[in-house]
């Protein structure tokens, strides 16, 4: 879960999660070429018609003024 030694000591983090989902015009998820090779996010872009970003923020109140949510 944690990536730092006190985020692993009490069980949280701090830490921002992004991830980009791409769509065709047919509703096919963009992000893999073939069954191989993930895209990056400029080549998902490219190849979308509709794009989803999801965030993962910190979910502890003390963390909304440092990700900008209030």
């Amino acid at each position: 879960m944690g990536r730092h030694k006190h985020e692993i000591e009490n069980g949280s983090t701090s830490s921002i999660s992004h991830q980009l989902i791409g769509f065709d015009d047919e509703g096919c998820v963009t992000n893999y070429s073939g069954s191989v090779r993930t895209l990056s996010p400029e080549e998902v872009v490219r190849a979308s018609s509709r794009i989803v970003n999801i965030l993962d923020l910190a979910g502890d109140e003390r963390y909304l003024k440092v990700t900008g949510m209030c």
